[in-house]
């Protein structure tokens, strides 16, 4: 028979010992230059890998789109590897799957990020091509109607997708005309209006040396890299556009969206603190204990004892301008109004009793699993340096994150719960898709009123 060890948590959560980052990633380090004309660029020298990835950031997401513009962040995305400079859009693809690696293009509410995955030897062609794309793009008639009929035949898979849907009936309902409660697809309609001279005038604006930041991770030489992307970006000019203000702005919601299926779906959010906030160790580690797998609190009360659920997580969604801590899960018809209830007794029970010693160093374990995991992936450890460049100005080492962590102590993630979960429990958005009975959604706001009633309103 085999044996089977278990892994016993220490007597005190101090004297944990979490596993060390592999020797090849440590100490980290994260090069930095700017070039003449203000383009960021940032390497991270990974030489165990024998893959490298290479993006480029801009500082440009939905969050930017004015009035009109809804869904021109990404579809701008999209139609930049359709051709650029004497490049056809076969071309680009070619040229990238000669290399056998791989290119694409994310659009955030904050940034869009244009990324190569390539061996280690084709770094410099895929930097050059991926400058070519963001300086240089054509903008096809034909192929920004192409792209967007795709873009409109995602948003219908959207709505035949409840549990996507009703995320976005959340963000829509508790943050309404704000750019964090609009799809990043933006709507039918407004897609429909937009053209290429759109598309151009946002590329113009929005597609400057300043708001541009060039990352890569893999075994490769700063010096050597910078040098290249100096090469590809000299000619890039023009003042930066300031960014649209975009000041935050939260509502109580609930909701429910027909749909005939067999399953009911919920999501249940809060406001929390944007991304930036010195306080995120402490939100990362409450949403590990809250929702974070099979032993987390949620799992373990709706699925395992009270068996109200098919599945439920919780997850906390930050961004430059605001925040949201969100619970979702699938429960049967029947039982949506009963496991909705659980949720938010769930929420006020952990701002109330805090967390115990065991649960925190469950939490800080997988923390440190997933930043060790993280650090040998050079896409993750490229996105991460781009994206902490636009959040924080800075890179942030992984052992600077780990004693951040470690520092954190039962006192402080019970004083976070209270304020940050407890004190936003009055402004809880609900929405429910599924049959559900028709007074469903009226149930559901009693139980949040309640809570209202019962907590006063908490001013971050």
């Amino acid at each position: 028979m085999a044996r089977v060890s278990h892994l016993a948590m220490p007597r005190r959560a101090a004297e944990a010992q979490p596993p060390a980052l592999p020797s090849a990633m440590t100490p980290e380090i994260t090069h930095k230059s700017v070039l003449e004309n203000g383009i960021r660029v940032l390497t991270h020298p990974m030489e165990g890998s024998r893959w490298a990835a290479i993006g480029i950031l801009i500082e440009c997401g939905t969050r930017d789109e004015a009035q009109g513009e809804h869904g021109l962040a990404q579809l701008t995305e999209r139609v930049l590897f359709q051709g650029a400079g004497r490049r056809s859009g076969l071309e680009i693809a070619r040229e990238i799957a000669r290399t056998g690696g791989e290119c694409g293009g994310v659009t955030s509410r904050d940034y869009t990020l244009c990324f190569a995955r390539v061996g280690c030897e084709n770094v410099g062609p895929a930097l050059e091509l991926l400058a070519d794309v963001v300086q240089n793009p054509v903008f096809p008639a034909e192929d920004i109607e192409m792209e967007k009929r795709v873009i409109l035949r995602e948003m219908e898979m959207v709505r035949d997708t409840p549990a996507r849907l009703a995320r976005e009936q959340l963000l829509a309902g508790v943050w309404g005309e704000h750019a964090l409660g609009r799809p990043v697809a933006g709507s039918p309609k407004a897609l429909k209006r937009l053209d290429r001279n759109s598309i151009a005038s946002f590329h113009e604006r929005h597609y400057r040396p300043g708001r541009i930041i060039v990352s890569a991770a893999g075994p490769l030489s700063h010096e050597s890299f910078v040098t290249r992307a100096s090469d590809c970006f000299w000619r890039l000019k023009g003042e930066t556009t300031p960014r649209l203000p975009n000041p935050g702005l939260w509502r109580e919601a609930t909701m429910r969206a027909a749909l005939d299926s067999r399953q009911s779906y919920f999501c249940v959010g809060l406001p929390a603190a944007p991304c930036g906030h010195p306080g995120r160790h402490l939100f990362d580690l409450l949403d590990r204990v809250l929702g974070g797998g099979t032993s987390s609190r949620l799992y373990r009360r709706l699925r395992n004892e009270l068996g109200l659920v098919y599945d439920v997580r919780s997850e906390y969604l930050s961004y430059r301008d605001g925040g949201m801590w969100m619970v979702e899960g699938t429960a049967a018809p029947e039982f949506e109004q009963q496991a909705v209830s659980a949720v938010l007794e769930q929420l006020e029970d952990l701002g109330d009793r805090g967390v115990d010693e065991e649960e925190l160093w469950i939490a800080k374990r997988k923390i440190h699993c997933r930043l060790a995991m993280g650090s040998q992936d050079p896409y993750r450890v490229m996105r991460r340096s781009a994206t902490q460049e636009t959040y924080f100005g800075k890179t942030i080492p992984l052992d600077l994150i780990r004693h951040s962590v470690d520092r954190v102590g039962q006192e402080q993630i019970a004083s976070a719960a209270e304020q940050y979960l407890c004190g936003s429990l009055p402004e809880a958005g609900v929405v429910c898709v599924g049959p559900g009975p028709a007074s469903g959604d009226r149930a559901i706001a009693a139980a949040v009123g309640r809570l209202r009633r019962r907590r006063p309103r908490h001013v971050q």
